[in-house]
């Protein structure tokens, strides 16, 4: 079976104290008549996830290599572990599945402060990104 890229949005929950891990999914009157092909997508979806290895990231984590110190979240483990799972300054990586399963095993704690600091670095990184390609003139106007 051939498995191709779907565009369907589904937000994936991740586990935090008592609720595991889950998806959420919307559907409006906008989008009724697109239920049955959602159905067959997300049908054909989960069959191809249940062949699909582990990260080996989150696989470490599992078995209790944790590599950072998990009170502290130092610039160095903030830009080290982002780029574990497929993560390019701001550019996400295209399949989200390595970055979900990987977050899912990381402490919530040290999940919170991760995705708060890389939240919080966004526009930082967007100046960087502008200034690269316009030169300094940007920063200026």
């Amino acid at each position: 079976m051939s498995f191709a890229l779907k565009i369907w949005y589904i937000q994936p929950i991740l586990a935090f104290d008592n609720s595991k891990e889950n998806i959420h999914i919307t559907i409006n009157v906008s989008n009724v008549e697109l239920v049955d092909t959602f159905l067959t997508d997300l049908e054909a979806s989960v069959q191809k996830a249940k062949t699909l290895k582990s990260s080996e990231l989150a696989a470490s984590l599992r078995k209790g290599f944790f590599p950072f110190n998990s009170v502290e979240l130092s610039s160095e483990t903030f830009t080290r572990i982002p780029s574990m799972v497929g993560i390019q300054g701001i550019a996400l990586p295209e399949r989200m599945a390595q970055f979900n399963e990987t977050f899912n095993t990381l402490p919530p704690e040290f999940r919170e402060g991760l995705l708060i600091e890389y939240v919080n670095s966004i526009p930082a990184l967007l100046i960087f990104r502008l200034h690269r390609r316009f030169g300094s003139g940007i920063i200026n106007r």
